[in-house]
C-alpha cells in the first residue's frame, strides 16, 4: 500500500485535473454501455423504451432519484473499500 499524498507515477496532473479526466472516463464507460445494448438488442431497448413512455411523470422523477442515489452509494462504497 502506498503512502497516502503518494501518487503514482501515472498520475501527473494536478487533482482538479485528474477529476475532470475520470468524468470523462465515466462519460465515455456509459456511452460504450449503451451503444453495446443498442447494438446487441434494439427491439429490446425499443420496447423498454416505449414501457418508460407510458409512465407517469412521477414514476419516472421516483426511478431517476432511486438510480442517482443508488449510483452515489455505489460510488461512495467503491471509494471506501479501495
Amino acid at each position: 500500500m502506498r503512502p497516502p499524498g503518494n501518487r503514482p507515477a501515472f498520475c501527473c496532473l494536478p487533482s482538479s485535473q485528474m477529476d475532470w479526466i475520470l468524468v470523462l472516463k465515466a462519460l465515455c464507460l456509459v456511452l460504450v454501455i449503451e451503444g453495446l445494448v443498442l447494438c446487441l438488442s434494439p427491439r429490446h431497448l425499443r420496447a423498454a423504451a416505449l414501457q418508460l413512455a407510458r409512465l407517469d411523470d412521477r414514476a419516472l422523477r421516483t426511478l431517476g432519484l432511486a438510480a442517482m442515489l443508488g449510483g452515489a452509494g455505489l460510488l461512495i462504497l467503491l471509494k471506501h473499500t479501495s
